[in-house]
């Protein structure tokens, strides 16, 4: 297939865009924190359970577009997923080692690791507020010229409005930690003037972005691991951040965050610590882990969405609904594949369905009701994507992306070197996006439902 000429820079626009999270991540991202090494649990298999007589999948009505980087190089492929159809390929610097959408989810971020850099790609399709409509737009996908340089960029976390990107430092070479916390009007304008967080010492810490406030991790500098085990509550001071207030409660080897309206939380290995925000002040507590923990296991990963009032904390492959305003942690029964590991994870774009998607190819759907306090996650069933993994490249993986529009999840098969593309309401294959290269991440962008 030949290579897409890249376009033109677009006009520049004062947009109003409407505001949405991917999650995350990856994105924080799915896709860093699972790679991050979360401790394994053993689960008793649960008896089979039965599906409900499938729905028939839904039109092709999307409006957003995937964008599948390459495994080798710094390509990225851009699909219209309303068309199905290949319509650019752009270049980033290097390869892209995560993946992850801004808060509207208009811009794909695209972090590359090893090379401190950070770029961002425009997908082309987003709303403009037009007083008494929103203003639907479909342009030529662009690489932005604004990109951020920092060392090490790992997590990055969202919430309606802006973006915090989380530089672990690195210890060899002396360089501290820091925080960048952008918007995307940064983004469209090539803004120099946003806030940075900066460390004293190296840490694979994490963020959650408030307003004006930021919540970020603290690390002793003695300390022989590179996690931190404190939590601060940062304000805005000009393009930096002045510490407020160290909250007192302790997260022993933290890993993994998540923020939803109300609070924020973030994995220890005894349990979850949380706060939450009181005009410049913050409420802590923690929740302890249950009996069902053993050995060394602990939440590491952590997802939650606006419109849940339950957080999912994972341990290896054990999943537990988290509610802060009850003080409970509960395991969500549920069926890991024999032996794996989890591959990706994320919210629907409504919040009312929870995606899984195992390292054997299965793919699961929760059902979430906020009102169901003895099980407010339960499966609704499972379909298997990818049938054998033997061949899978040295150093790919399935990943997984969520739509921001419609109940649709996007499974990256590098050994095919396709997109499936999954209807999670009938739980069925519509189709195949098919890519040039060995695909390595994905990130769906476009106008997020409301």
């Amino acid at each position: 297939m030949p290579r897409l000429t890249q376009p033109t820079s677009q006009t520049s626009r004062t947009l109003r865009s409407r505001p949405l999270p991917k999650l995350s991540l990856l994105a924080l991202c799915c896709l860093s924190l699972v790679a991050c090494g979360d401790a394994t649990t053993t689960l008793n298999e649960l008896p089979p359970q039965l599906i409900e007589k499938p729905q028939q999948p839904k039109p092709n009505t999307e409006k957003g577009r995937l964008l599948v980087t390459d495994k080798n190089s710094g390509t990225v492929a851009v699909f219209d997923l309303n068309k199905a159809e290949l319509i650019n390929e752009l270049q980033l610097t290097s390869t892209a080692e995560y993946a992850y959408s801004s808060p509207s989810q208009r811009y794909a971020v695209l972090v590359q690791r090893a090379q401190d850099r950070v770029q961002f790609i425009d997908g082309g399709v987003w709303e403009e507020d037009h007083g008494d409509h929103m203003h639907p737009y479909a342009e030529a996908p662009q690489l932005m010229k604004f990109s951020l340089t920092g060392i090490r960029p790992t997590h990055v976390q969202t919430n309606q409005r802006q973006i915090a990107v989380f530089n672990d430092g690195l210890a060899s070479a002396g360089a501290p930690a820091s925080v960048d916390v952008i918007s995307e009007t940064v983004i469209a304008t090539d803004s120099k003037t946003y806030p940075r967080l900066s460390y004293s010492t190296h840490q694979h810490g994490a963020a959650q972005p408030r307003g004006e406030f930021l919540v970020s991790t603290i690390r002793d500098a003695t300390s022989s691991s590179t996690l931190p085990d404190t939590v601060g509550f940062y304000q805005q001071n000009g393009d930096g951040y002045r510490l407020q207030q160290t909250l007192t409660t302790r997260c022993p080897s933290l890993h993994g965050s998540a923020q939803n309206s109300s609070y924020v939380v973030f994995g220890c290995t005894d349990g979850v610590l949380w706060l939450e925000q009181q005009a410049a002040n913050v409420r802590e507590g923690k929740i302890a882990n249950t009996a069902a923990f053993t050995g060394t296991a602990r939440i590491g990963t952590l997802e939650g969405h606006p419109n849940a009032n339950h957080f999912i904390g994972m341990a290896g492959t054990s999943l537990y609904s988290i509610d802060v305003k009850q003080q409970k942690m509960l395991p969500i029964e549920w069926q890991p594949s024999a032996g794996s590991a989890l591959a990706g994870y994320g919210f629907s774009a409504d919040g009312k369905r929870f995606a899984v998607l195992d390292n054997k190819g299965v793919l699961s759907v929760l059902n979430y009701q906020a009102t169901n306090d003895a099980a407010p996650f339960t499966l609704q069933g499972k379909l298997t994507v990818v049938s054998d993994i033997s061949t899978m490249p040295t150093g790919s993986g399935l990943q997984l992306s969520l739509s921001g529009s419609d109940d649709r999840a996007y499974v990256l098969n590098p050994i095919t070197r396709q997109v499936l593309v999954v209807d999670l309401v009938s739980l069925k294959i519509n189709r195949a996006l098919q890519t040039q290269f060995v695909p390595h991440r994905l990130v769906w962008t476009g106008i997020a439902k409301s």
